[in-house]
């Protein structure tokens, strides 16, 4: 069940950077589920609600990241190729917690070439170091924690710390 829930959240969402992100309705999976486009951040909420809704206790985990395969354009735009504030589940899953991350939709990683992030129903599904052709992928470089529900004011912090508050305004 929280297989299909997770491929739901990775798939059902497609994955794009240009969505509302400082307002908190922005960040209500009923909304992003009705939009069917989100961010790292938007897709990690709906997945916690689908979990939680199917009752798998679940939880935002918060971390900031480094996407080696990140678009010129996005870099340019946010300056870095890190990502603050990435966000994705952890699910309480037979007696421990399981770290899913339903970012990139599997028609954004052909497109791009990235590996598709899967779930076995059992394992952690995070991004993995480095891509099939062996090039460097996603670094996970720093950890904000886990959240009952998404701290916006937090993410902003992050992203004007690492981003500048002119390019977050």
């Amino acid at each position: 069940r929280l297989q299909r829930l997770f491929e739901h959240a990775r798939d059902g969402v497609r994955y794009g950077v240009y969505s509302r992100f400082d307002q908190r309705e922005a960040y209500r999976a009923t909304v992003t589920l009705d939009r069917g486009v989100g961010y790292c951040v938007q897709k990690a909420v709906v997945l916690v609600t689908l979990a939680r809704a199917a009752g798998f206790p679940a939880r935002l985990t918060a971390v900031d990241i480094r996407n080696q395969r990140a678009p010129e354009y996005l870099v340019q735009l946010m300056g870095t190729d890190r990502f603050a504030f990435h966000c994705y589940a952890s699910v309480h899953l037979e007696g421990r917690w399981v770290a899913l991350t339903p970012a990139f939709d599997a028609e954004t990683c052909e497109k791009h070439d990235l590996p598709l992030v899967t779930f076995d129903g059992a394992s952690d599904a995070l991004f993995p170091e480095t891509d099939h052709e062996g090039r460097p992928f996603v670094t996970y470089v720093a950890r904000h924690g886990e959240f009952a529900d998404l701290d916006l004011e937090r993410l902003v912090a992050a992203w004007e710390q690492v981003y500048g508050a002119d390019r977050v305004q």
